[in-house]
């Protein structure tokens, strides 16, 4: 991202986002689900709105360059708590867009907490969380199903309770469960390929020790579709997403609330999609 002046206006956000969404829309257009809702929304709520876009920039541009979709001259871990460290200079030297982003989140998101959560702790555990897949790609660690349920379960909920609290949605955690839990399941098995060839093994343990490979393979993706217990994990993780939307599903056709709904839904027909292209992807699904 270009430099810019640290002050931190809001027409500066405004730019900082415009090319954190360019970036994301040259690598996938899927991500015009996510940014046209966004924008639309501004007709009603343009502060909130504001605010929205700027967190999920910020948290985006965090997770790519910790994923290595952004390049970076020293480890990701460290540049990244590099920003967070500097974002908190008062008053702020660095003009670096990602510092500035993240300044400005941090000093107004709080405003839109609701009674239960401040969607600024909400984005510390996020930010905690994909730092943590940044630790794991590096040491190579594998999980057991359960940590690997706990760790998706706690990244998707954090960044739930963020978008939902910034927009204003009236909702309990029982509401937010269902689709946080279809995430962790479907979304692992979408980017499953390209998190392999980046070390990150969402694959629980009992599963590989199953595939009888050795353990330098359970990266190799190749070797891994060779295996029958492989493919019966993905049908697992598979029918396990489309339970968790199917209750999702009741959960929107019951909550009344507006903004709730006007939320959740475009990731529910995206979940729905996803659910569509998948089974076109997995012959044996």
């Amino acid at each position: 991202m270009d430099k810019i002046s640290s002050n931190g206006s809001v027409l500066q956000i405004e730019w900082i986002c415009m090319q954190v969404f360019t970036q994301l829309l040259k690598r996938h257009l899927r991500y015009l689900l996510v940014i046209i809702p966004m924008y639309s929304r501004s007709i009603y709520g343009p502060a909130r709105c504001h605010i929205l876009r700027a967190a999920y920039c910020f948290a985006r541009y965090l997770d790519d360059v910790l994923d290595g979709d952004i390049p970076v001259n020293v480890p990701q871990q460290e540049y990244v708590c590099r920003i967070l460290t500097d974002m908190k200079q008062k008053p702020l030297t660095i003009a670096e867009p990602s510092v500035i982003l993240g300044k400005y989140v941090f000093e107004h998101v709080d405003q839109y907490g609701n009674n239960t959560t401040l969607p600024s702790q909400e984005l510390n555990i996020l930010i905690k969380a994909m730092l943590f897949d940044r630790e794991r790609a590096n040491l190579k660690l594998i999980l057991s199903r359960k940590e690997l349920d706990q760790h998706h379960l706690e990244t998707f909920i954090s960044a739930l309770h963020v978008t939902l609290d910034v927009t204003g949605a009236s909702y309990q955690i029982k509401d937010i469960e269902p689709l946080a839990r279809a995430q962790g399941s479907l979304y692992t098995l979408r980017d499953l390929r390209k998190d392999l060839s980046e070390s990150i093994n969402n694959i629980p343990q009992n599963v590989l020790m199953q595939t009888q490979l050795p353990s330098d393979q359970f990266w190799n993706w190749v070797e891994l579709s060779k295996t029958e217990s492989f493919h019966n994990w993905i049908k697992d993780e598979f029918n396990r997403g489309i339970l968790q939307v199917t209750k999702l599903r009741r959960v929107l056709e019951s909550n009344t609330d507006f903004r709730f709904k006007s939320t959740v839904k475009p990731l529910y027909k995206g979940l729905n999609f996803l659910i569509r292209k998948m089974r076109k992807d997995y012959d044996y699904l």
